[in-house]
């Protein structure tokens, strides 16, 4: 009896060491298989296929190819084919693409917090905008987004106050002034505070608004105006410190189905399209100014810089008060372009 019992004991120990050996060998060919299929990403974005945006994508597209031997694609659609910003937001978490290239102006949006990329006093150039879009502060913000992973930030231009009667040179030029905006609340609450009247217009529609009179300017990069020949309109450009930050993201589901070697593989290429990006943006500020200036158009400056900054930190304080996301972003931010 007792020999039976321990045979029985014997077949049954050898039969779960198969069914385990079965399952770990199931295990490593399906991590095996994972790895080797074809990965397409969608991905979208709302910006012409000139733009330093779309250009960036593409080297993102390019090194991401090459470090996965072609396996893991980008298919990038480009000018809002896929639908407005807010329309591609709700298909990012909800997975119908893959990855979003989107405004932060469209993320404050849906989190308040982004709002710290608006705050005034902060940005004055190009290298400023890069340095703090490398903090952790930076990458925290998307913890504030549902099913979104954030892998990062590139810029378009620095933006221009564009008025086609007179030039913004001060603050008493605002008065009476309607300027286009991203429909985006801290912004609109900015310039409400200098005393201007923001009013968002979709982009496709500035043109038409801006030469008949709906507004009086509006604020955006010289790749913007250039593209869109909002330059046969608006004659007199003011730069303003403010960057234009783009927030790259992944829907949560997307990223955690790729492997880590693909994670890890898009990781890099973005550090190399985030370095292109910084470089196309500083040779095209340049190259877009003396095109405007051949073109007719006038660059003016600011002149009340003292007041501009003393309600710009009027400003952070109302903003920083409301939540400590935004107050470690800008002290963050004011310690990385020391």
């Amino acid at each position: 009896m007792f020999k039976k019992k321990l045979l029985i004991f014997i077949l049954l120990l050898l039969m779960l060491l198969l069914v385990g050996c079965s399952n770990t060998s199931n295990s490593s060919a399906d991590n095996e298989t994972a790895e080797n299929d074809k990965l397409v990403l969608k991905v979208g974005h709302m910006l012409p296929d000139s733009n330093v945006i779309h250009q960036s994508a593409l080297v993102l597209q390019k090194e991401l190819a090459e470090r996965t031997d072609g396996r893991v694609e980008l298919d990038i659609y480009s000018q809002a084919v896929l639908g407005n910003e807010s329309d591609m937001f709700q298909q990012l978490q909800t997975g119908t693409i893959d990855i979003g290239m989107l405004t932060v102006g469209e993320l404050t949006n849906h989190s308040d917090d982004f709002s710290a990329w608006y705050l005034p006093n902060m940005i004055y150039d190009h290298h400023d905008a890069f340095a703090v879009a490398a903090t952790d502060e930076a990458l925290g913000l998307y913890e504030t987004l549902d099913n979104v992973h954030g892998l990062g930030y590139w810029f378009g231009g620095m933006n221009y106050v564009v008025t086609k009667d007179k030039p913004f040179t001060q603050l008493s030029d605002l008065k009476g002034i309607t300027v286009r905006v991203l429909p985006s609340p801290v912004i609109i609450d900015w310039w409400n505070y200098l005393g201007a009247s923001p009013t968002p217009i979709p982009m496709p529609e500035l043109y038409t608004a801006f030469q008949t009179g709906v507004v009086d300017s509006y604020v955006n990069d010289l790749e913007i105006t250039l593209a869109q020949s909002l330059n046969e309109i608006g004659k007199y450009y003011t730069p303003i410190p403010q960057a234009i930050p783009v927030g790259i993201m992944v829907n949560e589901e997307s990223w955690a189905s790729m492997s880590e070697a693909d994670q890890q593989a898009f990781k890099e290429a973005l550090e190399v399209a985030i370095e292109h990006n910084l470089a196309i943006n500083l040779e095209r500020e340049e190259n877009n100014r003396e095109k405007l200036i051949e073109l007719g158009g006038e660059l003016h400056e600011f002149t009340e810089e003292d007041l501009i900054f003393e309600k710009g930190s009027e400003f952070q304080e109302k903003y920083i008060s409301q939540s400590d996301k935004i107050r470690v972003f800008l002290e963050a931010a004011l310690e990385a372009t020391k």
